[in-house]
Protein backbone atom coordinates (compact mmCIF):
# COMPACT_ATOMS: atom_id res chain seq x y z
CA UNK A 1 0.00 0.00 0.00
CA UNK A 2 1.28 3.50 -0.83
CA UNK A 3 2.25 5.71 2.13
CA UNK A 4 -0.37 8.41 1.38
CA UNK A 5 -3.06 5.72 1.39
CA UNK A 6 -1.74 4.26 4.65
CA UNK A 7 -1.78 7.67 6.31
CA UNK A 8 -5.28 8.34 5.05
CA UNK A 9 -6.47 5.01 6.46
CA UNK A 10 -4.79 5.35 9.86
CA UNK A 11 -3.95 9.03 10.29
CA UNK A 12 -5.54 11.60 12.61
CA UNK A 13 -9.23 12.22 11.98
CA UNK A 14 -9.95 8.72 10.78
CA UNK A 15 -11.55 7.49 14.00
CA UNK A 16 -12.82 10.68 15.67
CA UNK A 17 -14.23 14.01 14.45
CA UNK A 18 -16.70 14.98 11.72
CA UNK A 19 -19.44 13.15 13.61
CA UNK A 20 -17.52 9.87 14.00
CA UNK A 21 -16.90 7.74 17.06
CA UNK A 22 -14.30 5.03 16.50
CA UNK A 23 -14.74 5.54 12.78
CA UNK A 24 -18.55 5.21 12.82
CA UNK A 25 -20.84 8.16 12.07
CA UNK A 26 -23.17 8.75 15.00
CA UNK A 27 -26.36 10.77 14.40
CA UNK A 28 -24.76 12.31 11.33
CA UNK A 29 -26.81 13.45 8.31
CA UNK A 30 -26.03 12.19 4.82
CA UNK A 31 -24.87 15.68 3.90
CA UNK A 32 -22.60 15.74 6.93
CA UNK A 33 -21.09 12.43 5.86
CA UNK A 34 -20.52 13.76 2.34
CA UNK A 35 -18.45 16.64 3.76
CA UNK A 36 -16.32 14.31 5.90
CA UNK A 37 -12.77 14.28 4.38
CA UNK A 38 -12.00 11.00 6.16
CA UNK A 39 -15.12 9.18 5.03
CA UNK A 40 -14.85 5.45 4.46
CA UNK A 41 -14.46 4.71 0.75
CA UNK A 42 -17.39 2.28 0.69
CA UNK A 43 -19.60 4.80 2.50
CA UNK A 44 -18.60 7.43 -0.06
CA UNK A 45 -19.45 5.00 -2.87
CA UNK A 46 -22.84 4.35 -1.28
CA UNK A 47 -23.54 8.09 -0.94
CA UNK A 48 -22.66 8.64 -4.60
CA UNK A 49 -25.57 6.40 -5.57
CA UNK A 50 -28.08 8.58 -3.72
CA UNK A 51 -31.76 8.55 -4.68
CA UNK A 52 -32.74 12.08 -5.67
CA UNK A 53 -36.46 11.29 -5.35
CA UNK A 54 -35.98 10.05 -1.80
CA UNK A 55 -34.13 13.24 -0.87
CA UNK A 56 -36.86 15.40 -2.37
CA UNK A 57 -39.43 13.47 -0.33
CA UNK A 58 -37.58 14.25 2.93
CA UNK A 59 -36.36 17.81 2.31
CA UNK A 60 -38.69 20.83 2.12
CA UNK A 61 -39.54 21.53 -1.51
CA UNK A 62 -38.05 25.04 -1.49
CA UNK A 63 -34.70 23.69 -0.18
CA UNK A 64 -34.48 20.48 -2.23
CA UNK A 65 -32.59 21.83 -5.25
CA UNK A 66 -29.97 23.63 -3.15
CA UNK A 67 -29.59 20.61 -0.84
CA UNK A 68 -29.08 18.16 -3.71
CA UNK A 69 -26.57 20.49 -5.40
CA UNK A 70 -24.57 20.89 -2.19
CA UNK A 71 -24.76 17.16 -1.46
CA UNK A 72 -23.61 16.26 -4.97
CA UNK A 73 -20.72 18.75 -4.96
CA UNK A 74 -19.53 17.54 -1.55
CA UNK A 75 -19.42 13.95 -2.82
CA UNK A 76 -17.57 14.97 -6.00
CA UNK A 77 -14.98 16.96 -4.02
CA UNK A 78 -14.43 13.96 -1.75
CA UNK A 79 -14.03 11.66 -4.75
CA UNK A 80 -11.46 14.08 -6.20
CA UNK A 81 -9.48 13.75 -2.96
CA UNK A 82 -9.74 9.95 -3.06
CA UNK A 83 -8.58 9.85 -6.69
CA UNK A 84 -5.50 11.88 -5.75
CA UNK A 85 -4.59 9.65 -2.77
CA UNK A 86 -5.72 6.37 -4.29
CA UNK A 87 -7.84 3.36 -3.36
CA UNK A 88 -8.48 -0.11 -4.73
CA UNK A 89 -9.61 0.41 -8.36
CA UNK A 90 -11.88 -2.64 -8.04
CA UNK A 91 -14.13 -0.49 -5.83
CA UNK A 92 -14.78 1.97 -8.68
CA UNK A 93 -17.86 0.08 -9.96
CA UNK A 94 -19.51 0.73 -6.57
CA UNK A 95 -19.64 4.45 -7.40
CA UNK A 96 -22.12 6.34 -9.49
CA UNK A 97 -20.47 6.71 -12.92
CA UNK A 98 -21.59 10.30 -13.38
CA UNK A 99 -19.98 11.49 -10.15
CA UNK A 100 -16.70 9.70 -10.93
CA UNK A 101 -16.70 11.44 -14.31
CA UNK A 102 -17.41 14.82 -12.67
CA UNK A 103 -14.45 14.17 -10.35
CA UNK A 104 -12.21 13.28 -13.32
CA UNK A 105 -13.10 16.64 -14.88
CA UNK A 106 -11.78 18.40 -11.75
CA UNK A 107 -8.86 16.22 -10.59
CA UNK A 108 -5.36 17.55 -11.29
CA UNK A 109 -3.39 14.40 -10.62
CA UNK A 110 -4.38 10.76 -10.29
CA UNK A 111 -2.84 8.34 -7.80
CA UNK A 112 -0.53 5.65 -9.28
CA UNK A 113 -3.15 3.00 -8.43
CA UNK A 114 -5.28 4.31 -11.32
CA UNK A 115 -2.46 4.24 -13.89
CA UNK A 116 -1.61 1.00 -15.69
CA UNK A 117 1.88 0.63 -17.17
CA UNK A 118 3.05 -1.66 -19.96
CA UNK A 119 6.32 -2.40 -21.74
CA UNK A 120 5.18 -0.32 -24.73
CA UNK A 121 3.91 2.60 -22.62
CA UNK A 122 6.20 3.61 -19.78
CA UNK A 123 4.06 6.64 -18.93
CA UNK A 124 1.01 4.44 -18.41
CA UNK A 125 -2.68 4.77 -19.22
CA UNK A 126 -5.84 5.15 -17.19
CA UNK A 127 -7.19 2.03 -15.49
CA UNK A 128 -9.62 0.17 -17.77
CA UNK A 129 -12.52 0.66 -15.34
CA UNK A 130 -12.14 4.44 -15.58
CA UNK A 131 -11.83 4.18 -19.35
CA UNK A 132 -15.08 2.23 -19.61
CA UNK A 133 -16.83 4.81 -17.43
CA UNK A 134 -15.61 7.56 -19.74
CA UNK A 135 -16.79 5.70 -22.84
CA UNK A 136 -20.28 5.32 -21.36
CA UNK A 137 -20.69 8.95 -20.36
CA UNK A 138 -22.66 11.64 -22.17
CA UNK A 139 -21.25 13.51 -25.16
CA UNK A 140 -21.38 16.90 -23.40
CA UNK A 141 -19.50 15.39 -20.43
CA UNK A 142 -16.73 14.17 -22.75
CA UNK A 143 -16.31 17.81 -23.78
CA UNK A 144 -15.57 18.56 -20.13
CA UNK A 145 -13.21 15.59 -19.72
CA UNK A 146 -11.01 16.74 -22.59
CA UNK A 147 -10.39 19.96 -20.63
CA UNK A 148 -9.56 18.22 -17.35
CA UNK A 149 -6.42 19.44 -15.50
CA UNK A 150 -5.19 15.82 -15.65
CA UNK A 151 -3.24 15.06 -18.84
CA UNK A 152 -4.02 11.34 -18.52
CA UNK A 153 -7.75 12.12 -18.56
CA UNK A 154 -7.38 14.48 -21.54
CA UNK A 155 -5.39 11.90 -23.51
CA UNK A 156 -8.06 9.27 -23.00
CA UNK A 157 -10.98 11.62 -23.73
CA UNK A 158 -9.27 12.70 -26.96
CA UNK A 159 -9.32 9.08 -28.10
CA UNK A 160 -13.07 8.52 -27.61
CA UNK A 161 -15.01 8.90 -30.90
CA UNK A 162 -18.13 10.34 -29.22
CA UNK A 163 -16.17 13.38 -28.02
CA UNK A 164 -17.62 16.36 -29.96
CA UNK A 165 -15.72 17.11 -33.17
CA UNK A 166 -15.21 20.81 -32.45
CA UNK A 167 -13.74 19.90 -29.06
CA UNK A 168 -11.37 17.38 -30.67
CA UNK A 169 -10.21 19.95 -33.23
CA UNK A 170 -9.62 22.51 -30.49
CA UNK A 171 -7.50 19.98 -28.57
CA UNK A 172 -5.53 19.14 -31.73
CA UNK A 173 -4.72 22.85 -32.07
CA UNK A 174 -3.91 23.65 -28.45
CA UNK A 175 -2.41 20.49 -26.88
CA UNK A 176 1.34 20.02 -27.43
CA UNK A 177 1.23 16.44 -26.15
CA UNK A 178 -0.35 13.06 -26.83
CA UNK A 179 -3.84 14.48 -26.23
CA UNK A 180 -3.44 16.71 -29.28
CA UNK A 181 -2.27 13.80 -31.45
CA UNK A 182 -5.11 11.54 -30.25
CA UNK A 183 -7.63 14.30 -30.93
CA UNK A 184 -6.42 14.68 -34.55
CA UNK A 185 -6.53 10.93 -35.19
CA UNK A 186 -9.96 10.50 -33.57
CA UNK A 187 -11.52 13.40 -35.49
CA UNK A 188 -10.13 12.10 -38.79
CA UNK A 189 -11.43 8.58 -38.12
CA UNK A 190 -14.92 9.84 -37.26
CA UNK A 191 -15.14 11.65 -40.57
CA UNK A 192 -12.20 12.54 -42.84
CA UNK A 193 -10.91 16.02 -42.13
CA UNK A 194 -11.78 18.62 -44.75
CA UNK A 195 -9.35 21.00 -46.45
CA UNK A 196 -10.75 23.90 -44.38
CA UNK A 197 -10.34 21.98 -41.12
CA UNK A 198 -6.78 21.03 -42.04
CA UNK A 199 -6.01 24.64 -42.92
CA UNK A 200 -7.27 25.64 -39.47
CA UNK A 201 -5.15 22.89 -37.85
CA UNK A 202 -2.07 24.33 -39.57
CA UNK A 203 -2.04 26.78 -36.64
CA UNK A 204 -1.59 23.95 -34.10
CA UNK A 205 1.20 24.25 -31.52
CA UNK A 206 1.80 20.50 -31.71
CA UNK A 207 4.50 19.60 -34.30
CA UNK A 208 3.26 16.00 -34.52
CA UNK A 209 -0.19 17.28 -35.49
CA UNK A 210 1.39 19.60 -38.06
CA UNK A 211 3.29 16.68 -39.61
CA UNK A 212 0.00 14.80 -39.88
CA UNK A 213 -1.56 17.84 -41.57
CA UNK A 214 1.26 17.77 -44.14
CA UNK A 215 0.75 14.03 -44.74
CA UNK A 216 -3.04 14.26 -45.11
CA UNK A 217 -4.33 13.75 -48.67
CA UNK A 218 -6.95 16.52 -48.24
CA UNK A 219 -4.45 19.22 -47.25
CA UNK A 220 -4.42 21.89 -49.94
CA UNK A 221 -1.33 23.30 -51.67
CA UNK A 222 -2.30 26.69 -50.25
CA UNK A 223 -2.09 25.35 -46.70
CA UNK A 224 1.28 23.65 -47.27
CA UNK A 225 2.74 26.82 -48.80
CA UNK A 226 1.41 28.86 -45.88
CA UNK A 227 3.21 26.50 -43.47
CA UNK A 228 6.43 26.81 -45.47
CA UNK A 229 6.20 30.62 -45.42
CA UNK A 230 5.49 30.75 -41.67
CA UNK A 231 8.53 28.49 -41.17
CA UNK A 232 7.75 27.65 -37.56
CA UNK A 233 9.87 25.44 -35.32
CA UNK A 234 8.52 23.55 -32.33
CA UNK A 235 9.89 21.48 -29.46
CA UNK A 236 8.37 18.09 -28.71
CA UNK A 237 9.80 15.61 -26.20
CA UNK A 238 13.27 17.16 -26.38
CA UNK A 239 13.46 17.36 -30.17
CA UNK A 240 13.11 20.41 -32.45
CA UNK A 241 10.89 20.09 -35.53
CA UNK A 242 11.39 22.49 -38.44
CA UNK A 243 7.84 22.49 -39.79
CA UNK A 244 8.61 25.12 -42.43
CA UNK A 245 11.27 22.93 -44.05
CA UNK A 246 9.04 19.85 -43.75
CA UNK A 247 6.28 21.76 -45.57
CA UNK A 248 8.63 22.91 -48.32
CA UNK A 249 9.94 19.38 -48.88
CA UNK A 250 6.35 18.22 -49.36
CA UNK A 251 5.37 20.96 -51.79
CA UNK A 252 8.56 20.98 -53.87
CA UNK A 253 7.68 17.49 -55.14
CA UNK A 254 4.54 18.92 -56.77
CA UNK A 255 6.08 21.21 -59.42
CA UNK A 256 5.78 24.70 -57.96
CA UNK A 257 4.45 27.57 -60.04
CA UNK A 258 6.06 31.02 -60.24
CA UNK A 259 3.25 32.54 -58.14
CA UNK A 260 3.71 29.88 -55.44
CA UNK A 261 7.45 30.48 -55.41
CA UNK A 262 6.82 34.22 -54.98
CA UNK A 263 4.85 33.40 -51.85
CA UNK A 264 7.59 31.10 -50.56
CA UNK A 265 10.13 33.87 -51.15
CA UNK A 266 8.54 35.63 -48.16
CA UNK A 267 9.51 32.77 -45.83
CA UNK A 268 11.17 33.61 -42.53
CA UNK A 269 13.64 30.73 -43.03
CA UNK A 270 16.39 31.61 -45.50
CA UNK A 271 17.40 27.92 -45.81
CA UNK A 272 14.00 27.25 -47.41
CA UNK A 273 14.54 30.13 -49.82
CA UNK A 274 17.97 28.70 -50.64
CA UNK A 275 16.27 25.54 -51.91
CA UNK A 276 13.45 27.41 -53.66
CA UNK A 277 15.88 29.49 -55.77
CA UNK A 278 16.95 26.31 -57.57
CA UNK A 279 13.39 25.72 -58.84
CA UNK A 280 13.12 26.32 -62.64
CA UNK A 281 10.02 28.51 -62.18
CA UNK A 282 11.62 30.79 -59.57
CA UNK A 283 10.99 34.35 -60.84
CA UNK A 284 13.93 36.10 -62.50
CA UNK A 285 13.26 39.47 -60.83
CA UNK A 286 13.48 37.84 -57.40
CA UNK A 287 16.82 36.28 -58.29
CA UNK A 288 18.14 39.71 -59.31
CA UNK A 289 16.93 41.18 -56.02
CA UNK A 290 18.52 38.39 -53.98
CA UNK A 291 21.91 38.83 -55.71
CA UNK A 292 21.93 42.42 -54.44
CA UNK A 293 20.67 41.36 -50.99
CA UNK A 294 22.61 41.16 -47.74
CA UNK A 295 22.73 37.36 -47.38
CA UNK A 296 25.91 36.09 -49.15
CA UNK A 297 24.65 32.49 -49.41
CA UNK A 298 21.36 33.55 -51.00
CA UNK A 299 23.17 36.01 -53.28
CA UNK A 300 25.56 33.32 -54.49
CA UNK A 301 22.76 30.78 -55.07
CA UNK A 302 20.62 33.35 -56.91
CA UNK A 303 23.58 34.31 -59.11
CA UNK A 304 24.34 30.67 -59.86
CA UNK A 305 20.76 30.08 -61.05
CA UNK A 306 20.50 33.20 -63.21
CA UNK A 307 20.65 32.97 -67.01
CA UNK A 308 23.77 35.08 -67.55
CA UNK A 309 23.06 35.53 -71.27
CA UNK A 310 19.92 37.56 -70.56
CA UNK A 311 21.57 40.10 -68.26
CA UNK A 312 21.69 43.75 -69.36
CA UNK A 313 24.59 46.15 -68.58
CA UNK A 314 22.29 48.05 -66.18
CA UNK A 315 21.45 44.86 -64.29
CA UNK A 316 25.12 43.87 -64.07
CA UNK A 317 26.08 47.28 -62.67
CA UNK A 318 23.29 47.05 -60.08
CA UNK A 319 24.43 43.57 -59.04
CA UNK A 320 28.07 44.62 -58.72
CA UNK A 321 27.24 45.60 -55.12
CA UNK A 322 26.46 41.96 -54.24
CA UNK A 323 27.47 40.59 -50.85
CA UNK A 324 28.71 37.36 -52.47
CA UNK A 325 32.45 37.45 -53.16
CA UNK A 326 32.25 34.76 -55.85
CA UNK A 327 29.33 36.43 -57.62
CA UNK A 328 31.09 39.81 -57.52
CA UNK A 329 34.19 38.40 -59.25
CA UNK A 330 32.09 36.96 -62.07
CA UNK A 331 29.91 40.07 -62.35
CA UNK A 332 32.95 42.38 -62.55
CA UNK A 333 34.42 40.14 -65.24
CA UNK A 334 31.19 40.31 -67.26
CA UNK A 335 31.06 44.11 -66.91
CA UNK A 336 34.63 44.44 -68.21
CA UNK A 337 33.96 42.08 -71.09
CA UNK A 338 30.97 44.11 -72.23
CA UNK A 339 32.82 47.43 -72.23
Amino acid sequence: MHLPMLFKDLGPGRFFGHGRLFGIHVHRSELGKAFDPYINIRTLASLSCFDEKAIRAEVPKELADAYIKQFREAIIDNIVGELKVGFNPNLLPLFNDDLIIEALIKVKELAPTFIVHSDSDRDGELHSILVEMMKRTFTHTLAGLIKSPSLKVRIMAAGIPRTPREVLLDAARSENNLAGINAFITADKKSPLTADELDDLASSINPMVLLKVLEHPQTSRKTIIKMAVEAKKYEYEGRTYNIGMEAYQVIEKKELTADELRQIADTMDWTILLKAIAQPAFPRDLKLRLVIGHNPRLAEEAWKNLDKRSLTPEELRAMSQTSSGLAKIEIDHLIRSTC
